[in-house]
C-alpha cells in the first residue's frame, strides 16, 4: 500500500492536486499506524492537516482529527480519542452532515465502551445508527461495536445476532477487512456464554482471515484462554 501511496504522491505533487494529497498523506498515516509507527503517522497526518487548513475545507480538518483519534484507539488512550472526537462531532453536528456525525458518534461509543461509561456508549450509539441509516455499507463496523456493548452487559444473544448481522453487511457490501473483528466479538461472546467449542471455532475462523497483528493477539488470547 504504502508502494502505491508514494507513487501516487510523486503525480499529485506535479499536479498541484491538493484534495488528492490530503487523501495520499492521511492514508499513508493510517497505514504506518497499523505498522505500529505512531511517530510516522502522526507527521503524514499533520501534513494532511496543513493541507486541509490552507487549501480545502472544515470538513478535511475534522477528517484528520478523526484519524489522529484512530490512532489514540490503536495505542489504548481512549481519553484522549474522545478529546479529538468531540470537538469533531460537534462541528460535524453544526453542518448537518449526517456521514461525519455517524462517524464521530461512532468513534465516540467506541472510546466510551472502553472507558467503561455505559450509558454514554448507548447513547452514542443510538446517534451513529440513526445517522448511519442511509449509510447501509458503513453499518457494518457498527453493528461489531453494538455487538460488543451486548456482550458487555450480558445480552448474549443480541450480541450474538449483532455480530452475525455485521458479518453480513461486510459480506454485503465489500467490507471484508472487518470480518475478523467481528469473529473476535462473536468468539468474546461464546466465551462469556461459556460455548467455548464455539468461541474456539470463530477464533479460529478469525485468524485465517486476518494479517493484523493486534487481530491476531486478540484471537489467540481468546483460544489461549
Amino acid at each position: 500500500a504504502l508502494e502505491l501511496l508514494n507513487e501516487a504522491q510523486e503525480i499529485a505533487l506535479q499536479d498541484n492536486n491538493h484534495t488528492l494529497l490530503f487523501w495520499i498523506y492521511s492514508n499513508i498515516g493510517i497505514c504506518y499506524a497499523e505498522l505500529l509507527d505512531y511517530n510516522t503517522a502522526i507527521d503524514n497526518l499533520s501534513q494532511a492537516f496543513d493541507i486541509a487548513s490552507k487549501h480545502l475545507d472544515e470538513r478535511y480538518k475534522f477528517s484528520v482529527y478523526n484519524n489522529i483519534a484512530g490512532l489514540y484507539m490503536i495505542d489504548k488512550q481512549y481519553d484522549k480519542v474522545l478529546e479529538q472526537c468531540m470537538p469533531a462531532y460537534n462541528a460535524a453536528v453544526a453542518r448537518g452532515d449526517s456521514l461525519f456525525v455517524g462517524g464521530c458518534a461512532t468513534n465516540i461509543a467506541n472510546a466510551s465502551i472502553n472507558l467503561g461509561m455505559m450509558e454514554q456508549t448507548a447513547e452514542y450509539l443510538e446517534i451513529a445508527e440513526e445517522m448511519l441509516i442511509n449509510y447501509p455499507a458503513e453499518l457494518a463496523g457498527l453493528y461489531i461495536l453494538q455487538a460488543d456493548y451486548y456482550r458487555v452487559i450480558g445480552d448474549y444473544q443480541e450480541a450474538y445476532n449483532r455480530g452475525l448481522k455485521a458479518i453480513n453487511a461486510a459480506i454485503k457490501y465489500e467490507k471484508t477487512a472487518m470480518i475478523p473483528m467481528a469473529k473476535i466479538t462473536l468468539a468474546r461472546t461464546m466465551y462469556d456464554f461459556k460455548d467455548y467449542n464455539s468461541a474456539i471455532r470463530h477464533a479460529k475462523e478469525g485468524l485465517e482471515q486476518t494479517a493484523n497483528i493486534e487481530e491476531q493477539r486478540k484471537l489467540y488470547e481468546i483460544i489461549a484462554q
